[in-house]
C-alpha cells in the first residue's frame, strides 16, 4: 500500500499539533559534561578494581556509558586496566581472590 506525500504531511502535521502544548524535555545527554566522568572516577576512587558492571551498580549510571567513559579514561592514563577491570592509575594492584600468585606474594618469606 503506497500512501500519498500529503497523507503523510497531514499525519505529521496532526502529531505536531498534538504535542506542541507539552513543555520540551531534557535532551538526551544534555547534563553536565564532566558529570560521568566524575561519577566513574569517584567510584573507583576507594581503592579497589572494579569492572564496567561494578562501577555502574554504584553509580547508577548505564553500563555502556560506564564501558565507554572507562575506556577513554584508559586511553587519557586517568586509570590503568588491573587484573580484573580498572583502577585509578598509581594505585597498587588490588590483589584478586582465589589469584594463586598474589597469594604466594602476600606470604611471608621462610
Amino acid at each position: 500500500m503506497r500512501l500519498s506525500r500529503d497523507y503523510l504531511f497531514t499525519g505529521a502535521c496532526r502529531v505536531a499539533r498534538q504535542h506542541a502544548d507539552r513543555a520540551p524535555g531534557p535532551r538526551r545527554g544534555a547534563h553536565d559534561p564532566g558529570a560521568t566522568r566524575t561519577a566513574v572516577l569517584e567510584a573507583l576512587a576507594g581503592g579497589n578494581a572494579m569492572t564496567a558492571g561494578e562501577v555502574a551498580s554504584a553509580t547508577g549510571l548505564g553500563r555502556g556509558t560506564v564501558s565507554t567513559t572507562l575506556s577513554k579514561l584508559a586511553k587519557s592514563g586517568a586509570v590503568t586496566k588491573a587484573a580484573r577491570g580498572y583502577q585509578l592509575a598509581g594505585q597498587a594492584p588490588a590483589s584478586v581472590p582465589g589469584d594463586a600468585a598474589s597469594a604466594r606474594s602476600e606470604q611471608p618469606a621462610r
